[in-house]
This record gives structure tokens, C-alpha cells and sequence, in this order.
């Protein structure tokens, strides 16, 4: 028989050795969660900074097409104006048909690109709901003008109040379905009807007079799993914009219809929610003259270091009568403002020694108050959130049309009556 005693230190060795190896394997598993975390951390850095570096590669792309791009339309519009025979005018609207084909490409790659680099998280808040309308019709003008296209906005919701809703994504999915009908139709007609839909939804009905969806991609907008499986990469651009739109629709709470009759054009149904927010304050009045001046007083300045671009820009204000000056970096952009009085800055997005956004953000730190309008080759949201933080009036994108410059001298200018 053995001793209690000893009995008593065999059993109190054992459960000390029994907890300190508990001990250690608590131990080895705290160890090996925290390598998981931080390789887990890891590699969503890695993600991230990848991300970044593709978002900014495409940035610059764009900015590097968009720029000659601009260019190119601009002084073909210009070209148009003056007398040339029946010949010329065929080819000269040949360069404008081409050129549009690749900025319309060029907007397809920045459309995708903007919902991937987002976080897609849906935010509702106020927004002026007729101003985005107007900044969409500005941003395709070009393009409708090129393809000689008649657009027709008709809204039956109220006006003087302000809606809640996500205004980016609905951005974005407008945009899409905008460009789609504009690609679809030539020398026809494209209409967007607004309806209220109950008091807390809003539909948006696009109608063109193109070609019509290929059955292809009616059948993968019926496929609940067609993003998922990139099987939409194969229906083209057209497609690529509808299947997009649809997802984000889902996103926002919404759905997206399409009736398609191959020949006899589109039918697009986007209906999303959205509810009237306040009432907008009355704005100012002002005659149908000032609407319709083709003339004004006043100075302007355009920072953008592109040279032809400077050029186009300076040649369509000096025509509607206005003073130009020129600069090409933000630090010039600032020490001009800063001493002289202007009307209007047109400020481009990306130059060397200083951007448009820090050039901006200085000129309302040192208490310039000349509005500043934001020019930029890339539509991306990112781009128009940067803008309006650091307090520009709005935010364009290239190329600019003839009337889109009218539009700003309206605001921002006197008109000669």
C-alpha cells in the first residue's frame, strides 16, 4: 500500500502538470490567432494598396485619353462653324463620330471601374434632384450633338423640393443607361420620363430609338448569378452597362425592367426608392433675355496644363464675349486669383506642381470668393466628392460643350442684352 501522503503530491503533481498543459496549448492557439489576424490585416493592406494603385493607373489613363480627346471635338465643333463645303462637313463629322466612339468606350471602362473601386454601400441623404438631371444632360451633350440625337427630360415630380435617395449610385446608373441609349441610337430620339411611384419611390423610364438589346443579354439580366459569373463579359458593352445598373438598382432597394423589340429600340424601367425631402429655397429670378444672351461681360480663368486645351477653351469664351486668362499649374492658378478679380475659375483636376483640388482649397483658405468650377477628364465619384469638400461650385467632366460654357457665363457672368 502506498503512502496517503505520497498519494496526495502524485495527484496534485499530476493536475499541476495537467493545467500547465492546458496552459501551453491556450497558449500555442492564442499565438496562432493572432498570426492569422495580422496576416489577415496583411492582406487586406495588400488589397487596398493594390486597389489604389489600379484606381489611380485608370485615373491617369483617362486623363491622358480624354485630354487629345477633348481636344479633338472641340476644335471639330469649332471647324464646323465656319464655311466649308458639303465634303468637308461629311468628313469633319466623320472625326466627330469616331471621336465619340472612344470617348463612349473610354466612359464604359470609368462606369465599371467607379462601382468596383466603391464601397457600395447605399447612403441616403438630401440632394437636389434637377441638378443632377442637368449635370447628366451637360455630361452626354457632346456625345448627343456628335450622333445628332434629340434628348427629352420630362419630370412629373415636384421641382421645389429637395429628394432623399443615394445620389451616387443613382448617378452612376443613370449615367449608364444614358450612354447605352446614346451608343444604341443615331439621329433619333431619346427620352427620359420621372414618375412618382407612391410617396416613397421614384421611376426613371429611358426610351431610344436604337437597335434593341440582343436576346443574349436579356437572357443574362434574367440570370440572378450573371455578375457573379462574368458570363456578362462576353454581351459587350450595352450589356456590361444594363447588367451593372440592375445590381446596383438591387443595392439601392430598387428594380430594373427592360423591354427590348430588336429594330424598334429600348424600353429601361428604374425604379428606385426615393421620398421628397424639405422645400428648396425660392431662387432668384431672372429675365428670359439673360437666358438667352449669346454675349456677356466679364473675366474668366483657366488653369489646366494642357496648352490646346487652354486654347480651346479661351477661343469658345473670347467668342461669347468674356476676357480670358490662362494659366497652367494650381500655384499659378492661385497667385493669379489671388491677386486679380474674376467671374469664374475653371479649374482643371490634375496639373503638375499643384492640382486643381489643393489649388481650390487654398484660394478659399486665403478668402478668394470667385466660384470655382472643377474640370476633370474622369467622372469617377471620388473625383466629384474631393471637389465639393474642398468647396468648388460644381464639378464638370470633358469635353465641354459650346452651351455647357453658355450655362456658366449665365451664372456666374453679365449678359449683354
Amino acid at each position: 500500500n502506498s503512502c496517503p501522503l505520497s498519494r496526495g503530491i502524485g495527484v496534485q503533481f499530476g493536475l499541476e502538470y495537467a493545467m500547465g498543459d492546458e496552459l501551453v496549448h491556450m497558449a500555442r492557439f492564442l499565438a496562432a490567432e493572432w498570426q492569422r489576424e495580422q496576416l489577415y490585416e496583411q492582406a487586406k493592406r495588400d488589397i487596398s494598396f493594390s486597389t489604389l494603385a489600379r484606381e489611380q493607373l485608370l485615373l491617369a489613363l483617362s486623363h491622358e485619353l480624354r485630354t487629345p480627346l477633348t481636344s479633338l471635338i472641340g476644335n471639330s465643333g469649332l471647324l464646323q462653324q465656319t464655311m466649308l463645303d458639303g465634303g468637308q462637313q461629311t468628313l469633319l463629322k466623320g472625326v466627330e463620330s469616331a471621336s465619340s466612339k472612344i470617348l463612349s468606350a473610354l466612359d464604359d471602362l470609368l462606369n465599371t471601374a467607379s462601382i468596383e473601386f466603391s464601397d457600395s454601400q447605399v447612403e441616403r441623404y438630401p440632394f437636389d434632384l434637377s441638378q443632377l438631371l442637368d449635370e447628366l444632360r451637360q455630361q452626354f451633350q457632346a456625345r448627343l450633338t456628335a450622333a445628332e440625337n434629340e434628348l427629352v427630360i420630362n419630370s412629373g415630380i415636384s421641382d421645389d423640393h429637395y429628394y432623399i435617395g443615394d445620389a451616387q449610385h443613382l448617378r452612376q446608373v443613370l449615367a449608364n443607361l444614358m450612354g447605352n441609349a446614346s451608343r444604341a441610337t443615331l439621329k433619333g430620339k431619346i427620352s427620359l420620363q420621372i414618375e412618382a411611384r407612391g410617396e416613397e419611390q421614384c421611376a426613371f423610364i429611358f426610351e431610344d430609338e436604337g437597335a434593341g438589346l440582343q436576346k443574349e443579354i436579356m437572357q443574362l439580366l434574367n440570370s440572378p448569378d450573371s455578375l457573379k459569373e462574368r458570363s456578362h463579359l462576353r454581351c459587350g458593352s450595352a450589356g456590361l452597362g444594363i447588367l451593372i445598373s440592375s445590381g446596383l438598382a438591387i443595392e439601392m432597394g430598387g428594380s430594373l425592367q427592360v423591354g427590348s423589340r430588336e429594330q424598334r429600340g429600348d424600353r429601361v424601367e428604374l425604379l428606385i426608392p426615393l421620398h421628397r425631402g424639405e422645400k428648396k429655397e425660392a431662387p432668384q429670378t431672372q429675365s428670359e433675355n439673360q437666358y438667352s444672351a449669346s454675349r456677356f461681360e466679364g473675366s474668366v480663368l483657366v488653369a489646366d496644363d494642357a496648352l490646346e486645351i487652354q486654347s480651346l477653351i479661351r477661343r469658345r469664351l473670347e467668342k461669347l464675349g468674356v476676357t480670358v486668362t490662362t494659366v497652367s499649374d494650381g500655384v499659378e492658378a492661385v497667385e493669379c486669383a489671388s491677386r486679380d478679380h474674376f467671374n469664374l475659375i475653371l479649374m482643371d483636376y490634375r496639373m503638375p506642381l499643384m492640382n486643381g483640388i489643393d489649388a481650390t482649397r487654398q484660394l478659399k483658405q486665403v478668402g478668394v470668393k470667385a466660384p470655382v468650377v472643377m474640370l476633370a477628364a474622369e467622372g469617377l465619384a471620388s473625383v466629384r466628392e474631393q471637389s465639393k469638400e474642398v468647396g468648388a461650385h460644381s464639378m464638370l467632366e470633358k469635353p465641354l460643350s459650346e452651351k455647357t460654357l453658355q450655362q456658366l457665363l449665365m451664372l456666374y457672368c453679365k449678359p449683354i442684352l
